[in-house]
């Protein structure tokens, strides 16, 4: 299980290190990863990070993705393209299936 505090660790690490306009952009591409619409690695080389921290930030930011579908009315304009691909996992999470049994590299 991943702690809350780790999560925030890496969110903060990569902030500083690129910005929160990269960070934005990161949100998006995580999003476009957990529906199946992007690799990681294609994350990494659209905001312009190495590989590895493509992939943390993707996972740091996958709880970011699962409250903001949820409870964010401007979620939507934030991923215009696949907001409702990631409504429709969560529906489907009853069933054992959500935007987490997508594959990851």
């Amino acid at each position: 299980m991943t702690r809350i505090e780790n999560i925030d660790e890496d969110v903060e690490h990569f902030t500083d290190r690129y910005g929160a306009g990269t960070l934005i952009a990161a949100l998006r591409g995580a999003g476009l990863h957990f529906t199946g619409k992007t690799t990681q690695r294609m994350v990494a080389t659209d905001i312009d990070v190495r590989e590895t921290e493509a992939m943390m930030i993707i996972y740091a930011l996958e709880p970011a993705l699962t409250v903001g579908r949820t409870h964010d009315p401007f979620f939507e304009h934030l991923l215009p393209d696949v907001h409702d691909l990631m409504d429709r996992s969560s529906q489907d999470e009853g069933e054992g299936d959500s935007i987490e049994s997508d594959s990851h590299e």
